[in-house]
């Protein structure tokens, strides 16, 4: 299920495009003329939507941040086990890796580019946002009799650190590609060394 940022054709388009450079070329070596030539489309009309370069980039880390959003809380909505949760979680940004490379190789990118401060403050938020959802997933173990108390944090750091090394391969193509099946059995190995001991479920 692809993530569609805009009702609008022509700024979708200016969006895949900018998307698509700034991935590739990185933000700051990438100019509005190169932008609106790839788009097929004139200067006045990505200032129309998007006022300019950092305003097109902000548009596209917001716009995918929110649709993240409504996607996880719908899985949040959804009844199902606290750990099935965890595992549905890390696998929907999984898939949106491997649906969506050209937004997320450019929050990579952003991320560890200094020219590009401005930009990265919305990439910051987005990875925040993921952190929150991962300890909000932890805390329902924990509240479910399932987390030893104190142990949410710690958990959500090591759920995200696998996240972000799938994440990595499936961007890169290093070796085999995450399955649902493979995450589930990570999430469940991962939290054996989590579980509440017999002696401390009192």
């Amino acid at each position: 299920m692809a993530v569609v940022l805009s009702d609008n054709p022509i700024a979708q388009r200016i969006l895949n495009a900018g998307m698509q450079l700034f991935a590739a070329k990185g933000y700051a070596a990438t100019t509005t003329r190169e932008i609106v030539e790839a788009a097929g489309v004139t200067k006045p009309m990505l200032y129309y939507y998007f006022q300019s370069k950092e305003g097109l980039c902000r548009s596209a880390i917001q716009l995918y941040l929110a649709e993240v959003k409504k996607r996880v809380e719908g899985i949040f909505a959804q009844p199902m086990e606290p750990v099935d949760r965890v595992v549905e979680i890390l696998w929907f940004h999984l898939s949106l890796f491997a649906e969506e490379p050209a937004v997320c190789r450019l929050g990579s990118s952003l991320m560890y580019d200094p020219s590009a401060e401005i930009p990265a403050r919305e990439i910051r938020t987005a990875a925040a946002t993921v952190r929150a959802y991962l300890l909000r997933s932890a805390t329902e173990l924990r509240q479910a009799g399932q987390l030893r108390p104190g142990s949410e944090a710690t958990l959500a750091r090591v759920l995200g650190g696998l996240l972000r090394i799938w994440s990595d391969d499936v961007l890169q193509g290093n070796g085999e590609e995450p399955t649902h099946q493979l995450v589930e059995l990570a999430v469940h190995e991962v939290l054996d060394g989590f579980r509440v001991r017999p002696m401390e479920a009192a």
